[in-house]
């Protein structure tokens, strides 16, 4: 079991890099995008320790039970 947990960690890893790149390139539909379909990783607290805190915000705004009106 402890390999697959290391798998699922070292995919986590690679995901929150690519989003911390696109952030960094500002690329934020990129970000938003891979954030959205991969939204119940980055419920854990581990694992959303690993995305930058432009992509934290991101997250935190789009797990909002909040609506925002323009």
């Amino acid at each position: 079991m402890e390999f697959m947990d290391n798998f699922k960690r070292f995919k986590v890893s690679s995901l929150a890099h690519v989003i911390n790149e696109d952030v960094r390139n500002r690329e934020f539909r990129y970000a938003h995008e891979t954030i959205d379909k991969s939204i119940e990783h980055w419920k854990d607290e581990v694992n959303y320790e690993l995305l930058c805190n432009e992509a934290q915000i991101m997250t935190e705004l789009m797990t909002s039970d909040e609506v925002f009106d323009s």
